[in-house]
């Protein structure tokens, strides 16, 4: 039987998060890192494997792993479990989707507040809809924008 190693996932998720996050735009001053005696046990658990390396670790993306495996012990096991398929979903995409995505995510970070919590009340009300209506809605958006490539 197939058993998933849950820690080894979890870094995964991690480092896909740490790697989504926005980078520092260079007239920002750079945050000092996180020493490895600094973060919690939790955090040191979920890290073990970046240990021996932690020390040549960005400071950035220390901080970036130290907030997400923060983050990720303060999920309880269905919230895991559905970012554990997510990633899952994440690693079966082509490079080329991957980085598509990350542009949009990019483009939506860039978004007002009150566009952004526009489009997430649509995005609600769509995921709402019946199948049959949203497949509808899809098909015409699709016919909507006819120089576009198929996804």
């Amino acid at each position: 039987m197939f058993r998933v190693d849950t820690r080894s996932i979890a870094l995964l998720v991690l480092v896909v998060l740490a790697a989504l996050v926005g980078t520092a735009r260079a007239d920002e001053p750079v945050p000092p890192g996180v020493a490895w005696s600094a973060l919690t046990v939790e955090q040191r658990t979920l890290l073990a494997p970046l240990e021996s390396q932690w020390a040549g670790i960005a400071a950035e993306r220390q901080l970036r792993l130290a907030a997400g495996a923060r983050r990720w012990n303060s999920l309880n096991a269905d919230q895991r479990r559905a970012a554990n398929a997510r990633f899952g979903n994440w690693q079966k995409l082509t490079p080329q989707q991957q980085a598509r995505l990350r542009q949009q995510f990019q483009r939506f970070q860039e978004l007002s507040p009150r566009e952004k919590d526009r489009l997430l009340r649509n995005f609600q009300r769509f995921r709402q809809l019946d199948p049959v209506e949203r497949e509808r809605l899809r098909e015409e958006w699709r016919r909507s924008r006819p120089n576009r490539p198929p996804r």
